[in-house]
């Protein structure tokens, strides 16, 4: 079985769990990994938070599993290189990833959103399956 199939089966196993056992949602969140956001973009943090529901989101370097560090630079043709930087601190100290995406000089903040949303699911999905 592929790491995309054994992904797929660990939430489904997830979400059985969740809905047979009372309280299950706050036992699972408890043990989620603490993800701390460094954005030097000024990307509407919210909303990635909304669809990225994987972590517990802590304010404190200090208290966090995982640093995601996002950064851009201009390209070429006046576009945008993010850079999504997942560096594992403590117990995760193993994990070090970077996905980067290109813009379109036209591209719309809604267009920056999803792509932004869209790689980082992806990425938290490697980070269950290891």
């Amino acid at each position: 079985m592929n790491k995309i199939g054994i992904a797929a089966l660990y939430l489904v196993l997830c979400s059985a769990v969740a809905s047979a056992l009372p309280n299950a949602d706050s036992l699972w969140l408890n043990s989620a990994p603490k993800l701390y956001i460094q954005d030097e973009t000024y990307l509407d943090l919210n909303y990635i938070k909304s669809e990225i529901i994987f972590v517990n989101y802590v304010r404190e370097r200090q208290e966090a599993d995982i640093q995601l560090i996002i950064t851009y630079q201009k390209t070429a043709s006046n576009g945008r290189e993010y850079s999504l930087q997942f560096e594992g601190l403590g117990a995760y100290k193993e994990i070090s990833y970077v996905l980067k995406q290109t813009t379109l000089p036209d591209a719309t903040d809604d267009d920056i959103r999803l792509r932004y949303s869209d790689n980082t699911n992806q990425k938290e999905i490697k980070l269950i399956v290891e």
